[in-house]
């Protein structure tokens, strides 16, 4: 489970961050251990909020937390500075568990990655529409039931002392500083290209999953017949609660 993240300084993963107003304005996000839904207009800074997590915990390139030298070498800028240098996490140690619908896991800029090479081979490989491709990416996933833990593909006694004390520091992020809790799902426009049909039963299924903390941006509507989801605004000028009354209105019609 992930309780916060705090932006401390001009983060290093995006060249946007000035852009993002709900950044500058509050620097610490928190979450909940159900279901969080990140809700602000185009360019408010949700997706930018799940790639800081998704980088951090070495989740984004195999859809779960797992750290190969490959992963290590990109993430560091210089010696000194690990991937998170810009923000600090409260979090149980858990691994963390990615969904990004527009990504083709396992590949970099259109090359296989040899250390996820099973799921670069299906992004690959798999043709169909574009909401085919979004539930061939569910199934590839969440196929396996996730124990917990951060996957270490590199050993110490494999590399030299400059690698050994980025693998300090990358320890350091992962340690826990809160009890364990449920384990983090992020999703980034989970539902995109999917008929309502499929969306509704998604977001359906969404709020009876019990025993894991999803943090979700969209902006599909739906979302707003959820009893329990905490809604985390990226926008000024009450556009949350204009989204919530338009809704509103368009059922009552």
């Amino acid at each position: 489970m992930i309780k916060s993240i705090k932006f401390t300084e001009k983060a290093n993963f995006t060249p946007w961050w000035d852009k993002v107003a709900a950044l500058k304005k509050s620097p610490k996000i928190e979450f909940t251990d159900g279901l969080n839904i990140l809700w602000g207009k185009n360019g408010s800074g949700k997706s930018t909020v799940l790639k800081a997590i998704s980088k951090s915990f070495y989740s984004e390139q195999g859809g779960t937390s797992v750290v190969t030298e490959t992963a290590i070498y990109k993430g560091f800028s210089g010696f000194s500075k690990c991937l998170s240098a810009g923000y600090e996490f409260e979090h149980d140690g858990q691994a963390v568990s990615s969904f990004d619908s527009t990504k083709k896991y396992g590949v970099n800029y259109n090359e296989l990655d040899y250390d996820f090479m099973k799921l670069a081979m299906n992004s690959v490989a798999f043709k169909g529409s574009s909401g085919e491709s979004v539930l061939n990416t569910y199934a590839n996933l969440f196929s396996e039931k996730p124990d917990g833990k951060i996957k270490w593909e590199v050993s110490r006694e494999s590399v030299n002392d400059l690698w050994v004390k980025k693998l300090d520091q990358l320890e350091e992020v992962f340690k826990p500083n809160i009890e364990v809790g449920n384990k983090t799902i992020l999703m980034d426009e989970p539902d995109r290209s999917l008929d309502w049909d499929m969306a509704s039963n998604f977001w359906n299924g969404i709020e009876l999953v019990k025993n894991f903390q999803f943090i979700i941006a969209t902006h599909n509507p739906l979302v707003f017949k959820l009893k329990n989801a905490n809604f985390i605004e990226f926008t000024e000028n009450r556009y949350l609660a204009f989204c919530k009354d338009l809704f509103k209105e368009i059922k009552n019609d």
